[in-house]
C-alpha cells in the first residue's frame, strides 16, 4: 500500500487568521507527537521537533485506522493555544487544545498549529504618607500626587521595560499590559 506524509508548522499568528503573514514567526525546536494505528493494527507513536522554519513532517506513513492519528503540540511557554489548520481551512473550536485528529489515506495531509501572545496583566498600586504606619490607607493619611514611579526589568521574550508611570490625585499608578516578566522579576 501507499504511504502519505503529515506535516505542518507551529507559528505565532498575530491575527489568528491561521495563515502566516506580516509579523508572524515561525517556531522552532516545539515538540509534535503522532499516535493511534495504522490500517494494520500496529500502534505508532513518534515524536518529531520542528526545525528552524517551524516546520515538522511525519513521512511514510500508512493510512490510520477509522479512529485516526492524534497529533499533539507541546504548548510553547511563551504562548497560548491559538487555532489550528488542517487541509481543509481553519478547524473550529481548536484554540482550546493542543490535539488533532487526522484520519490519513493515501494522501498527505497539512495540520498547523499557532501560537496567540500570552495574556497580559496590570501593575497598580497608590503612594500615600500612613500616618499611623498600619498599611492600610485611613481617612487622616495623605495621598501623594505627581511622584514618578519607574517599573524595570526583562518581559519573558527577553524585552527590555522601563516605563515611568506618575501618581494622580489619588496618590494611584498602573502599569498596563505587560507581558510576564523573565524569572528576575520587576523591580
Amino acid at each position: 500500500p501507499d504511504t502519505a506524509t503529515i506535516s505542518g508548522r507551529v507559528y505565532f499568528d498575530e491575527n489568528q487568521d491561521g495563515t502566516i503573514a506580516g509579523n508572524d514567526t515561525l517556531l522552532a525546536n516545539v515538540d509534535i507527537t503522532l499516535t493511534g494505528k495504522n490500517i494494520f493494527g500496529s500502534r505508532i507513536s513518534l515524536t518529531t521537533q520542528t526545525n528552524a522554519q517551524g516546520e515538522y513532517t511525519f513521512a511514510n506513513l500508512f493510512a490510520s485506522n477509522a479512529s485516526g492519528y492524534t497529533i499533539t503540540q507541546t504548548q510553547p511557554a511563551l504562548y497560548k493555544d491559538g487555532v489550528e489548520r488542517n487541509s481543509s481551512g481553519v478547524i473550529a473550536g481548536s484554540d482550546l487544545t493542543d490535539t488533532v485528529i487526522v484520519n490519513l489515506t493515501a494522501s498527505n495531509q497539512l495540520v498547523d498549529f499557532t501560537e496567540q501572545n500570552p495574556d497580559t496583566a496590570t501593575i497598580s498600586g497608590r503612594v500615600y504618607f500612613d500616618e499611623n504606619q498600619d498599611g492600610t490607607i485611613a481617612d487622616n493619611d495623605t495621598l501623594l500626587t505627581n511622584v514618578d514611579i519607574t517599573l524595570t526589568g526583562k518581559d519573558i521574550f527577553g524585552s527590555d521595560i522601563n516605563f515611568t508611570a506618575q501618581t494622580n490625585a489619588q496618590g494611584e499608578y498602573t502599569f498596563a499590559d505587560l507581558f510576564a516578566s523573565d524569572a528576575n522579576g520587576y523591580t
